[in-house]
C-alpha cells in the first residue's frame, strides 16, 4: 500500500517487481522440490506433492518439509525484510474443474487436506514452518522440531540434517493454447490480445466480492455437484452485473468464491450499486440450491495484476480491500455484509448499520453495513435535457446516427421497428443506445430504458418489469400527451435473449410497433449456440445491424478525444488500429496502459508516443 500511494505507477511497477521475486522464488523452490503449484491465493500460494499410494506419502511429506525450510529461510526482496510462514499437512485431496459459464473454468483444490491448515499458519510465528502431526511422523527422522504448546500435535520445523534427492517436476503436456484459453481470465485474454499484455499491472478502484459456503471439504460426488451449480450460478450473476469471477479455493473455513467488478477489461462500466446487486443475489442464490452461504464485499483501490514467474503466472488482487472483503464473512450479521466504502459508493441503495467491529489483522474498528434491498436489473426513464451535441463521443459512426434519426423520424411518424444491435463485446454497443436516446430527446419520442442480469433469464419478461411499468404509470404528473405518444424502448445488455424467447413473441411485438421503437443489444451467438433472435425474426419491421470495429480514422478520433488533443499522429493510430481491430473498449484501456506508463504525450495539438517510446510494438 505505501509503494502505491507513494509511487504511483511507478510504486505499482516496484510492487510487481517484489511480487514477482517473492513469488518467483516460492515456485522454483516448489519445483525443486519436486512439488507442483496449484494456486496463488492472495499473498499466498498452495502447492501440492501427489501420491497416488499410501506408501510414497513419507517421501512427500519429506520433500514438502524441506521446500518449506528453503522458504522460510529466503532472505528478503529488493532489500526489503519479507518474513514468511510455512504449514505442511498431508491427506486425501480432490481436484476439480468447476464452473463453465461463458466456456470459462477454475481449478478447485479441495478434500480433507485442507482441513486444519488454517490453524497450522496461526500456529507459525514469523519465519516459520509448521507440520501436522501426521506430516511430521511420516517425514521421519532427518527434521528436528519442537511440538506446538496447544497446537494438537502440530510441530515447529527446525532444520533437516539432510534433503531428499532434488527432483523437478515433469514438463506438462503441450496442451495448445485452446485448451487452457478456458482457464485464462477474460481480462488477461483481452489485453494480450491488444498487445499490451505488459500493462495488466495496475492500482484500480475495485468492489471484491467473498462468498463463503458451508461445504467446508468437499470429499462427495453429491456435494461437489451442489457447489458446481453455486459457482456457475455466481458466474451468471457476477457476469450479468458486469464483474468477473476471481477465482475459487478452499481452506477450513469454507469454499469460498472470489468475484471482482472494476477489473480492466470487464464489458461494461465499473458500477458499485451493480457489485452490491450482485452480492446480494448471489445470497439469494445460495437459498434457492439450499447451501448456507455468507457474503462480504469491500471496496477501494487495490492492486491487481499478474504475478509470478516464467514458470507459473497467475492473475491475483492483492491488498486491504480483499483482505477486508474476506474478514466480513465472519462478522455476526445478516449476510451480505460490506464497508463503509462500499455503502458510500452505492449511495443509490438503503443500508442498514450493524455496528463497528475490531477485525483480525485491521487496526481500529471497522464499520460494517448491510445491503437491504437490490434493484436487480436496472430501467427507468429518460428525463434529461438534450446534450449539446447529440453525437458528441461518437466517432467513425455517422452512418449508423443517419439510420437512428431514420427510425425515429418514422416512429413519429406511427412507423415502430425491432432495432438489433449485434457486435462482440466492448464494439460500442451500449454508447449507440445511449447516442440514440440523446438523439431522441430533440423530438416528441419518450424514452423508456429496460434491462437486467443474465441470473435473471428464468423469469419470464423479466426484462420488461421496468418498461412496462413506466408506460402504464397513470401519475397525474404525467400528461395525455405523455402518455400517447410515441415510445423508444431500449433494452441494453440483452438479458431476454440470453435464452430463446417465446414463439409468440414475435407476432406479439408485430401487433404492437406502430408507436415504439424497440432497440435491443446482443452479442453474436458462439459456434453451436442457437440464434438468440429466433421467433424475433418473424417481426414484420424486423432489422438487424451488425456493429463492426471502428476505422483507423475513427479510432485515431477516439484517441485524439481521449487525451483532448485535436489528432492522432499515424503512426499511434495505426499501432492502436493493428492491437485492437478496431475495438473502441480496447482503444481505450490500451491508451491508459500506455498513458500509466508516460508512453503519450500531446504537442502542438497532436496525441503523439513521447521520446524513448517510439518502439510502440516493443511495449506490448
Amino acid at each position: 500500500e505505501r509503494l502505491i500511494s507513494e509511487g504511483g505507477q511507478e510504486g505499482v511497477d516496484e510492487l510487481t517487481a517484489i511480487l514477482d521475486a517473492q513469488f518467483g522464488g516460492w515456485v522454483e523452490a516448489v519445483h525443486a522440490c519436486g512439488g507442483e503449484v496449484v494456486r496463488f491465493a492472495g499473498d499466498a500460494l498452495i502447492a501440492c506433492w501427489w501420491r497416488e499410494a499410501e506408501d510414497g506419502l513419507a517421501d512427500a511429506a519429506s520433500r514438502a518439509l524441506c521446500c518449506g525450510l528453503a522458504i522460510t529461510s529466503m532472505p528478503g526482496v529488493r532489500g526489503i525484510p519479507l518474513s514468511r510462514r510455512v504449514a505442511v499437512t498431508v491427506g486425501p485431496a480432490l481436484l476439480a474443474r468447476v464452473g463453465g459459464e461463458g466456456g470459462r473454468f477454475e481449478l478447485l483444490l479441495t478434500g480433507g487436506v485442507m482441513a486444519g491448515l488454517g490453524a497450522l499458519i496461526a500456529a507459525a510465528k514469523p519465519g516459520e514452518a509448521v507440520a501436522s502431526g501426521t506430516a511430521w511422523k511420516l517425514a521421519g527422522p532427518p527434521f528436528e522440531g519442537l511440538e506446538v504448546p496447544g497446537g494438537g500435535g502440530a510441530v515447529r520445523v527446525l532444520r533437516a540434517d539432510s534433503a531428499p534427492p532434488s527432483a523437478s517436476v515433469p514438463p506438462g503436456a503441450d496442451l495448445g493454447e485452446e485448451a487452457l484459453r478456458p482457464y485464462v481470465p477474460s481480462v488477461v485474454q483481452n489485453y494480450l490480445s491488444a498487445g499490451v499484455g505488459s500493462f495488466l499491472a495496475q492500482h484500480r478502484l475495485l468492489s471484491v466480492l467473498f462468498v463463503s459456503s458451508e461445504l467446508v471439504t468437499i470429499e462427495r460426488d453429491e456435494d461437489l455437484v451442489a457447489f458446481n451449480r453455486l459457482v456457475r450460478g455466481a458466474q451468471r450473476i457476477l457476469h450479468g452485473f458486469g464483474g468477473a469471477l476471481d477465482k475459487v479455493l478452499s481452506d477450513e473455513k469454507g469454499t469460498l468464491i472470489i468475484g471482482a467488478f472494476g477489473l480492466p477489461g470487464a464489458r461494461t462500466e465499473y458500477r458499485p450499486v451493480d457489485a452490491v446487486n450482485a452480492a446480494i443475489r448471489i445470497g439469494d442464490l445460495g437459498a434457492e440450491l439450499g447451501i448456507k452461504c455468507r457474503v462480504g464485499m469491500a471496496s477501494g483501490r487495490t492492486f491487481c495484476g499478474p504475478i509470478g514467474s516464467a514458470a507459473r503466472r497467475e492473475y491475483t488482487m492483492i491488498g486491504a480491500v480483499p483482505n477486508l472483503a474476506a474478514r466480513l464473512l465472519f462478522v455476526q450479521g445478516e449476510s451480505p455484509l460490506c464497508d463503509a466504502e462500499t455503502r458510500r459508493l452505492a449511495a443509490d441503495l438503503p443500508f442498514d448499520p450493524v455496528g463497528t467491529f475490531h477485525l483480525k489483522g485491521l487496526h481500529g474498528g471497522t464499520a460494517v453495513f448491510r445491503p437491504l434491498a437490490g434493484s436487480h436489473g436496472y430501467s427507468g426513464s429518460r428525463s434529461s435535457t438534450p446534450t449539446a451535441s447529440l453525437g458528441a463521443g461518437i466517432f467513425g459512426r455517422d452512418d449508423l446516427l443517419r439510420r437512428f434519426d431514420g427510425a425515429l423520424a418514422d416512429v413519429e411518424q406511427g412507423q415502430g421497428r425491432l432495432l438489433v444491435l449485434q457486435g462482440q463485446a466492448g464494439i460500442g454497443k451500449s454508447r449507440l443506445v445511449e447516442a440514440l436516446q440523446d438523439r431522441s430527446l430533440s423530438g416528441s419520442v419518450r424514452v423508456v430504458v429496460g434491462g437486467g442480469a443474465p441470473s435473471l433469464s428464468d423469469t419470464p419478461y423479466s426484462v420488461w418489469k421496468g418498461i412496462l411499468a413506466d408506460l402504464l404509470d397513470l401519475a397525474p404528473s404525467q400528461s395525455r400527451e405523455e402518455q400517447s405518444a410515441p415510445v423508444l424502448a431500449a433494452l441494453d445488455h440483452n438479458p431476454f435473449l440470453s435464452a430463446p424467447p417465446p414463439r409468440t413473441l414475435g407476432g406479439d411485438l408485430a401487433r404492437g410497433l406502430d408507436q415504439l421503437l424497440i432497440v435491443v443489444t446482443t452479442r453474436p451467438p458462439a459456434t453451436g449456440e442457437a440464434d438468440p433472435l429466433g421467433a424475433l425474426r418473424a417481426v414484420d419491421r424486423f432489422e438487424e445491424i451488425t456493429i463492426e470495429g471502428l476505422s483507423q480514422p475513427g479510432l485515431a478520433d477516439l484517441a485524439a478525444a481521449q487525451h483532448g488533443a485535436q489528432r492522432t499522429a499515424p503512426e499511434l493510430a495505426g499501432w492502436l488500429w493493428r492491437r485492437t481491430h478496431g475495438s473502441p473498449f480496447l482503444c481505450v484501456e490500451s491508451l491508459r496502459a500506455l498513458a500509466l506508463q508516460g508512453a503519450l504525450q500531446v504537442e502542438d495539438g497532436e496525441l503523439r508516443p513521447r521520446a524513448g517510446f517510439e518502439a510502440l510494438d516493443g511495449l506490448g
